[in-house]
């Protein structure tokens, strides 16, 4: 990356650079930036779980009602209530403490809860971070018959409009990707519920990390595909419905699942995102779009432009440089770089109960040995490694690539991830012992999921799957 800025200045003069280059240059000066302020410090994992929140006895989703009288819940115990600064709704609640700190929130949907907690040196720390948070809501849960479920989509409520979280982020959504049939539109994220994790990620090891954890997609949705029940009953082709999302709303842009290309540094990955259409840029609190836009770039080049409000009103908008960090959010890939000058793994469905933490331990320790991980990827053609995540999104651990079972490289992979947790000398490795049962006995959780309908119905997946 230095030696690209340096490059960068020895050919152009700062006056002649495009504004694109300025601000990539920009980006790429605020991860060294963190690079400095981290150094000497243990590489920190932190945690985004998103959980269905369902009623106990029939595992529909509650009304909007009873998710806002769990944020006031919240406030009344010590938590600082989150307001929406555009719709003006309560979105959530926040804990601050002297470590960082812990929000509940709505996620897409009003029915699917998120908690993301603050970055700690030790899985043990985030674990004691997800239980302190967690408590307050299971203990409201049981006093109004409701429950979080372990699992990666709501088992009975199909995703609708009308479940769509009042906040600026569901502004326009259909307006700015248009043409998308109803059943293939933003709501289909009201339902559906994540495990991610975000990890320290040094600047030269940028391109290493978007390679490996994009590159094992497929692995990662083999051993961890926990979707497969919904609309009250198994669905046909998919045991990782969650991911299929991803395609089925934006089935032609390269900004969703794995990226057509591996990328060949941090600024051309930068650069790819430039490339994309803009989704919006915030003035004075409000969501605005860009409609006279094709790409960020055209913004970014451009002195003003034309924008258009939530409520159709037209603006004049002047690009600004934070507008890229914002920019950087509606990059949606399997992997990709955050705004917290970390890489955020977003490939898997939300885990059962006993295993909330196998996504964290599982990135934090490929992040440990990322050249052996980008290696295990190099291994193998993209392009069959992305025909593979499809078919591991539908046979889970059945999967394969090219003609080598999918199985071959979660093994490969846990071994890295073992072997990287190890060396950090905190006993963190048993943290992906449910991975290695998992690969031991070939079944995914969604393979469990489907085995416990067939026998005891929707009763069965809310037992097996409720967070106590």
């Amino acid at each position: 990356m230095v030696e690209w800025s340096e490059r960068t200045a020895r050919t152009l003069p700062e006056k002649d650079l495009l504004m694109t280059d300025k601000w990539t240059q920009g980006l790429l000066k605020r991860f060294e930036d963190a690079d400095a302020e981290r150094q000497g410090m243990p590489r920190r994992v932190a945690v985004e779980l998103k959980f269905p929140i369902v009623l106990s006895a029939t595992g529909e989703a509650p009304t909007r009602e009873d998710v806002q009288a769990l944020w006031r819940h919240l406030g009344e115990n010590g938590w600082q209530l989150m307001q929406d600064e555009y719709t003006d709704r309560i979105i959530g609640a926040r804990r601050v403490r002297e470590s960082g700190s812990d929000v509940l929130s709505s996620a897409t949907g009003y029915c699917v809860i998120e908690l993301s907690v603050a970055p700690e040196p030790s899985l043990d720390g985030v674990r004691r971070r997800v239980q302190d948070s967690l408590r307050p809501v299971l203990s409201f849960c049981r006093e109004h018959d409701l429950a979080l479920l372990g699992h990666g989509i709501h088992p009975v409520t199909a995703p609708k409009p009308e479940l769509l979280t009042a906040k600026t982020r569901n502004a326009f959504w259909d307006d700015i990707f248009e043409r998308r049939e109803q059943s293939a539109r933003v709501d289909l994220f009201t339902t559906a519920a994540a495990s991610q994790a975000h990890v320290d990620i040094r600047s030269e090891e940028a391109e290493a990390a978007l390679t490996a954890f994009n590159g094992l997609a497929p692995a990662q949705i083999a051993l961890n595909a926990n979707s497969g029940i919904w609309k009250s009953e198994p669905d046909a082709h998919y045991k990782c419905v969650h991911e299929s999302f991803w395609e089925r709303w934006l089935p032609d842009e390269d900004r969703v699942g794995m990226p057509t290309e591996k990328p060949a540094s941090l600024e051309d990955y930068v650069q790819h995102l430039m490339s994309l259409k803009p989704v919006y840029v915030e003035r004075d609190a409000e969501p605005v779009r860009l409609p006279s836009c094709r790409t960020f770039a055209e913004f970014c080049e451009s002195e003003r432009v034309t924008g258009c409000k939530a409520d159709g009103e037209s603006v004049e908008v002047q690009p600004r440089e934070e507008d890229l960090e914002l920019h950087l959010t509606f990059c949606w890939h399997n992997a990709r770089l955050s705004r917290y000058r970390t890489l955020e793994n977003r490939v898997n469905c939300q885990q059962p109960p006993e295993s909330l933490l196998v996504v964290g331990a599982l990135t934090l320790g490929l992040a440990e040995r990322l050249p052996e991980a980008k290696k295990l990827v190099e291994q193998y053609e993209w392009d069959d490694l992305r025909a593979a995540r499809l078919d591991a999104m539908r046979r889970g651990l059945d999967a394969k690539i090219d003609e080598e079972p999918v199985s071959a490289l979660c093994e490969k992979m846990l071994e890295v991830a073992s072997d990287g947790l190890s060396a950090r000398g905190k006993r963190e490795q048993s943290y992906l012992a449910p991975l290695w049962r998992r690969l031991t006995r070939g079944q995914c959780p969604a393979d469990i999921a489907v085995s416990r309908f067939r026998r005891y119905g929707i009763k069965g997946i809310l037992d097996r799957f409720a967070i106590y």
